[in-house]
């Protein structure tokens, strides 16, 4: 019995000290804490039944597209790398028509300038019996411009293509050849024909040799052949074509029949239609925004000199420019020079009386 008091008491204890704290008088009151929140609990998914995946159909999925990079073109692949097939013919053979004419008449007049030439001298000895050299700068310009200007002509045909190039190039050319009619003084057509001629040759000439690779790839070689071909019978014509003009008729209707080959070649230029898709890049596309980035983004664009870091180059540029001083020189003072002797024909390169 007095085992089962001693356990009752131990267990009232802790309820008897909690009733006797609860009658001792409070003095200073300490705040109860407050109760936690109560988190309500989440319930429990219920476990869904598996599925024989044997008895579903399996889903075919597309692959994802991969993005290559475009390759850079090549001369081989320059129309294939954008899925650009020239036609290889069709249209194109027009567009080698116009070449040819292109070709032929602008160097079917240059070549023939020794005729011309000794026209001049004929006008201007009347008025200075030493007027060879002067005389001689009017087709040297011309000549001159066709080649210099070619730098030029390339970044316009760039920007503004084969057709626009070409044509105002044309035009310019037969507005020179024309106005060289109406004037009889050798400074005057150092300008019309000197200047406006050859540059206007040289702007219709460059367009005509890019439009060829817009129409043809595999038988592009054979549109040059056609071309070339076609040019030298111009080149063999034409001395005989002004040779009977300057008997008939005198050195200024020469000129306006020699200019009407222009005006054809201005509308044949009209043909050159881009097919070729345009690879400019241009600089706001790399995040070129002033003025002057732009500017210098395009100059390092068109004139690019690590070409000339090559030796071989440099030797064949080199080369190639030296050629050239000699090479037009017989085709204005050869046909002066020449005297034909009993019994046949006999040419005789004489030394210049300069």
């Amino acid at each position: 019995m007095a085992l089962k008091s001693s356990e009752s008491e131990e267990a009232k204890g802790p309820w008897r000290e909690a009733g006797q704290e609860q009658q001792e008088p409070v003095g200073n009151p300490q705040p109860e804490p407050e109760p936690l929140p109560v988190v309500p609990m989440e319930p429990k998914p219920e476990p869904q039944p598996q599925t024989n995946p044997a008895a579903l159909p399996e889903l075919e999925l597309e692959p994802e597209p991969v993005h290559e990079s475009e390759p850079m073109p090549t001369v081989e692949t320059r129309g294939t790398a954008r899925g650009f097939q020239p036609p290889e013919g069709g249209f194109g053979w027009m567009v080698v028509f116009a070449a040819t004419w292109c070709n032929g008449s602008i160097f079917g007049i240059q070549n023939s300038f020794g005729i011309l030439y000794s026209m001049l001298l004929q006008e201007e000895r009347e008025k200075n019996r030493q007027v060879e050299f002067q005389a001689a700068w009017v087709g040297a310009l011309s000549m001159g411009m066709i080649f210099f200007c070619s730098p030029i002509v390339s970044i316009f045909t760039d920007r503004l293509g084969c057709r626009i190039t070409a044509t105002a190039g044309a035009a310019v050319a037969f507005i020179g050849l024309h106005t060289s009619s109406f004037t009889s003084s050798l400074s005057l057509r150092y300008f019309t024909y000197g200047i406006l001629f050859g540059c206007g040759c040289s702007f219709a000439f460059q367009p005509s040799l890019v439009i060829l690779g817009h129409y043809f790839q595999r038988r592009l070689g054979l549109a040059n052949g056609v071309v070339s071909a076609g040019s030298s019978i111009f080149s063999i014509s034409f001395p005989l074509l002004i040779k009977m003009l300057g008997a008939k008729i005198k050195l200024a209707q020469t000129f306006q029949v020699l200019s009407t080959f222009m005006f054809i070649l201005t509308l044949l230029s009209l043909t050159y239609r881009p097919l070729l898709p345009s690879s400019q890049d241009t600089p706001s596309k790399r995040g070129v925004h002033t003025l002057c980035q732009c500017f210098l983004a395009q100059l390092r664009k068109y004139f690019n000199m690590r070409v000339f870091r090559q030796r071989t180059y440099r030797i064949w540029a080199f080369g190639i420019a030296a050629a050239a001083l000699g090479y037009f020189v017989p085709y204005v003072h050869l046909v002066r020079n020449t005297r034909v002797g009993p019994p046949y024909f006999v040419p005789r390169i004489c030394p210049s009386p300069v």
